[in-house]
This record gives C-alpha cells, sequence and structure tokens, in this order.
C-alpha cells in the first residue's frame, strides 16, 4: 500500500479540541456557580415620602387693570436634595411649560421663582396666617401687585371630588 491509500490516523483540529474542553469546563463550572449563586425571595421597595409637586396659579395686576394669569409647577430636584425645579405658563403671551430659571420653596413660608428673560420677572409670595399666598411681581424697576394661590393635588382629593358627583350604581 502506498502513503496515500493508508489509513490515516483521526486527527482532531485544535479549534474543535478546545471547545470540547470548554463544554466539559462549562459543565462542571455551571453546577458550582449555581451553588454560590443562591437566589433570593424579591424583597417589596422601600417606602420613601416624596416630597409633591407644588402647583401655583394666579394673576399679575397689570398698569392697565388687566390680569395676566399664569400657571407655575414646582418639583423637588432629584439631583440636588431640598431644592426646586419649575416650570411656568403664561397663556395671554403664547408660554407654556418654560423652564423656570430659579426656584426657591419653603413649604408654608415662602415661594419665589424667576424666568430668564429680559428684566429677570419675579414672583415672591409669602404665605399668611391663613393658607393664602401674598404675592408680588418684579421686572426690572416694574412692582406689580399679583395674586397667588396653591392649587396642588391633595391626598385623598380625588376621591372626595368623585364622591360628590358620582352616579348611583345600576343593579346587574
Amino acid at each position: 500500500m502506498s502513503d496515500l491509500t493508508a489509513p490515516q490516523p483521526h486527527r482532531t483540529r485544535p479549534r474543535a479540541r478546545a471547545a470540547g474542553l470548554a463544554w466539559v469546563e462549562l459543565v462542571l463550572v455551571l453546577p458550582a456557580m449555581g451553588a454560590a449563586c443562591k437566589t433570593e425571595p424579591a424583597r417589596a421597595p422601600v417606602a420613601v415620602e416624596a416630597d409633591p409637586i407644588v402647583i401655583v396659579e394666579g394673576n399679575i395686576r397689570l398698569d392697565n387693570g388687566k390680569k395676566l394669569a399664569y400657571r407655575a409647577m414646582l418639583a423637588p430636584d432629584p439631583s440636588a436634595p431640598g431644592q426646586h425645579l419649575g416650570s411656568i405658563d403664561i397663556p395671554m403671551q403664547a408660554l407654556s411649560g418654560a423652564s423656570l430659571d430659579w426656584v426657591w420653596f419653603e413649604s408654608g413660608e415662602r415661594i419665589e421663582f424667576t424666568l430668564a428673560l429680559p428684566g429677570t420677572p419675579r414672583w415672591t409670595g409669602r404665605y399668611e396666617a391663613d393658607g393664602s399666598i401674598a404675592c408680588e411681581f418684579r421686572q426690572a424697576a416694574l412692582w406689580l401687585p399679583c395674586t397667588m394661590r396653591d392649587v396642588s393635588p391633595r391626598p385623598g382629593a380625588a376621591r372626595a371630588v368623585a364622591s360628590e358627583g358620582s352616579r348611583p350604581a345600576t343593579e346587574r
């Protein structure tokens, strides 16, 4: 027989041999990993009392006697505890969701916010003993009286409103 016709010994490729070893290693390693990584039952998330969103609305009394309505929303700044972010809507000026430049809020004490516009429009409110808010609006040298009231949703308020106007249930 010639060397060409002689049966050749079976040879495995190095890659196939390495792949075979990898499977063997996985078969041996996975059960060990499973024993080391025991699962635990899921835990309930810890309830954290979030600061409420504050919504105020009111009017600025202009020199001509007209009122300029506004609505501002203040929310806790997640990146800076104790600080607030905000936006404002002034429909008569086609301003909707404009970011407030600076916000200061102390619950039951005072509320201030500004817009980054010429003259730096600034609303300053001070909570009164009866819960109302005394307000003042300033822009450059202009000082105008304004109204401000807290219209923030209160816990349980939606249920009370819904129950007042609810209809009797239909019998089945």
